[in-house]
């Protein structure tokens, strides 16, 4: 007969519980022989994605201060000196549609901001999800237009002329309704309409970070995020001259306008992006030296002369013609003989501005064309599936009838396949960002 086992008694349980035992040290892999995640990815993203929309914001500046003032002084001077260039029917097309959207663009600013101000906290949630929407919708609209109109002749040509000019009217009136809220959120003691705000913006994580993503959805998305930056950047703008016109004082109170409205904006939509990419780069297994990757895909746009348009999906056209209504119309409005003698003088400026940056742009973006850089975290598989684990498969597939995942693999080598080709607003992973 065997032995019998003794019965352990209360008090043997609780010095088990207390005293040590040989427990398993603790590994740098878990279960499946993977390493966990570095924590060092928390600290390094940061830099990396800021490095990423510093470079993008530049080249969105330049481009729209190209848009804004280069433009139409080359075809002002080409047109008095009788001296056409290759472009100049091109530019001639572009100032032409600017010109009739704001003729055409009819709008009274007071009584938007206080039909926003006056509106209740369900009425503005509606309002903020469909100008959210229909800024994306009109984006493509737009983008699509321009792409058919400059390859048309004819009666065609025409037809999407007045096409592309009804869609800068609508996409204007939809930004003109987006710089109001904001305007009305940071001028209201009510923190109704502002708290809607940042609701929509801490909505991305929940929207982004709980899924699986490739990386042609990640650069799409950090092109979303560099144009929410950059036209929360005009809509600053715009609504800071707006209250230094309107305000009654000494410029001593200038700087609190200037600063409260960029703090308030720029550090909520900045902590989010760090927020939703720590966690994509995370659970994705990226590096975030893929950051550098999309760095370097702008560059080579920038030193090659690609579309900016065309690869982030930025609205310039609309853009524009937002700043000017509500920016330089109502100073010319207000003190005409004050405003119109210095438009030469501004006009100067922005074009050495834009030369300046370009001149640091270029030499930066050809030091990128050459830098490194890795893509994925070594030794994990890039975006694990949940049948290629060794402890699941055996649930997922019957190996024993030669059954395996129907899904295609990505490649062993993933930096093989070529991220040039991307744009915003096309299908390059399960969703357009």
């Amino acid at each position: 007969m065997g032995k019998k086992t003794r019965t352990k008694t209360v008090f043997n349980l609780l010095l088990d519980e207390l005293l040590p035992n040989n427990e398993p040290k603790p590994t740098k892999v878990n279960d499946n022989g993977v390493p966990p995640p570095d924590l060092s990815i928390y600290t390094t993203l940061p830099m990396e994605i800021e490095s990423f929309m510093l470079f993008g914001l530049v080249y969105a500046t330049t481009v729209f201060l190209q848009r804004l003032v280069v433009i139409p002084t080359r075809w002002l001077v080409q047109t008095l000196s009788n001296r056409r260039g290759l472009n100049y029917i091109r530019d001639t097309i572009s100032i032409s549609l600017i010109s009739i959207a704001l003729l055409l663009l009819n709008i009274d600013t007071s009584r938007i901001y206080h039909n926003i101000r006056s509106g209740t906290a369900i009425k503005l949630y509606f309002m903020m999800q469909v100008l959210d929407v229909a800024d994306r919708l009109l984006s493509v609209t737009g983008k699509d237009i321009s792409t058919w109109m400059h390859s048309c002749t004819g009666a065609k040509f025409y037809l999407l002329y007045s096409l592309s000019a009804l869609y800068l009217v609508l996409h204007s009136w939809v930004l003109v309704y987006q710089v109001m809220a904001l305007n009305v959120a940071i001028n209201s003691y009510s923190n109704v309409l502002l708290t809607l705000i940042l609701s929509n913006q801490f909505s991305e994580l929940k929207s982004a970070v709980f899924k699986r993503i490739q990386r042609e959805g990640l650069f799409q998305m950090s092109c979303a995020d560099l144009n929410e930056r950059f036209i929360l950047f005009i809509m600053v703008t715009i609504i800071t001259s707006r209250n230094i016109l309107q305000v009654s004082g000494s410029p001593k109170s200038w700087p609190s306008l200037l600063i409260q409205p960029s703090i308030l904006v720029f550090g909520s939509e900045v902590i989010v992006d760090w927020l939703k990419h720590a966690y994509i780069v995370r659970f994705n297994t990226f590096s975030p030296q893929i950051y550098t990757k999309f760095t370097t895909i702008l560059a080579s746009d920038f030193l090659n002369n690609k579309s900016f348009t065309r690869r982030t999906g930025f609205p310039m056209g609309p853009a524009i013609i937002v700043l000017l209504k509500l920016t330089i119309f109502p100073y010319i409005s207000i003190t005409p003989y004050i405003t119109i003698p210095f438009i030469p003088f501004i006009v100067l400026l922005l074009i050495l501005v834009r030369m300046a940056l370009s001149h640091g742009l270029r030499r930066c973006a050809r030091k990128l064309r050459t830098k490194p850089c890795t893509e994925y975290i070594p030794g994990l598989v890039p975006n694990v599936q949940l049948s290629q684990v060794h402890d699941v498969k055996h649930i997922l597939c019957d190996l024993s009838k030669g059954d395996t995942n129907s899904r295609p693999q990505r490649a062993a080598d993933p930096c093989k396949s070529e991220m040039k080709d991307v744009g915003r607003y096309e299908m390059a992973d399960k969703r357009i960002w």
